[in-house]
């Protein structure tokens, strides 16, 4: 029968994928790809019990299956199993082809976000971090596309490790780190903005911490909403949140000084 064809079936699960991921960043039909990642998932999966090519594919797909469900909180272990899979994978074929490292890397990244909501589990995360940034790293030195990837990889580093207070000056320059790249990036790409603004809010909430330094977390925060002001004039719906959340950082800084209600007020409303 031409549906047995494994011709037929090859095409048939690259157009259920490629149906899923045009569709898989619209909240209303997630589920619809879903359905459609997992359908061409099961018939990758049988092909290569005959042809061991096919694996690059299933791991993709179950790399894209775990992306999506994890948007889904109840669903943070399954994500978890899909991407230890896709890791799997992309490993047994990095054995004979070092081209999937990157994929490694992703996956590793995206695993550590998953792991470090479980505050047992930090160890386990932070290697997950370290592994990707070594590849990352690697990767960079012939070709700077993955500059992007070191940027967002240390700045969940930083995100991690600034939790606790004895690595606090490891968090901060791993944050200097990645903002020194993000505003590289944003020289020829000013869409990083948005991530600079992002690590600057943050490095402000670090050094916050310490009292001695009021002034330059108070910079940090400015500099991060004047961006992200920015944004929203043509954005609001994303950006002007995050005004108001660096905003709300500001304001707890400034909470002993008499003048910044009116300040606040006067200035950024």
């Amino acid at each position: 029968m031409v549906k047995n064809n494994p011709t037929y079936r090859t095409n048939l699960a690259l157009s259920l994928y490629n149906l899923a991921y045009l569709i898989d960043d619209d909240p209303k039909q997630q589920e619809e790809a879903e359905q459609s990642y997992r359908e061409a998932l099961a018939i990758y999966k049988d092909l290569a019990k005959d042809n061991p090519n096919y694996n690059d594919d299933i791991a993709g797909i179950l790399f894209n299956i775990a992306r999506l469900i994890i948007k889904n909180p109840k669903r943070s272990a399954e994500a978890e199993q899909t991407y230890q899979e896709a890791l799997a994978t992309y490993k047994e074929l990095a054995k004979t082809d070092p081209a999937y490292s990157n994929d490694i890397a992703d996956t590793l990244n995206n695993l550590a976000l998953i792991i470090a909501k479980d505050p047992s589990r930090k160890e386990e995360a932070e290697q997950n971090y370290q592994e990707a940034l070594t590849i990352y790293k690697d990767l960079a030195k012939t070709d700077s596309y993955y500059d992007a990837d070191i940027a967002r990889t240390t700045y969940n580093h930083a995100l991690l490790i600034a939790k606790d207070t004895k690595r606090s000056a490891e968090a901060e320059q791993s944050y200097r780190e990645a903002l020194a790249i993000y505003r590289d990036l944003a020289k020829t790409a000013p869409n990083y903005s948005k991530d600079i603004a992002k690590v600057l809010n943050n490095l402000g909430l670090l050094i916050a911490k310490d009292p001695t330094r009021k002034e330059e977390a108070e910079q940090s925060y400015r500099e991060a909403l004047a961006i992200y002001r920015d944004l929203a004039e043509n954005n609001p719906d994303v950006f002007q949140a995050r005004v108001e959340r660096v905003l709300n950082n500001l304001n707890e800084l400034k909470a002993k000084d008499s003048t910044w209600t009116y300040l606040l007020k006067q200035v950024f409303f």
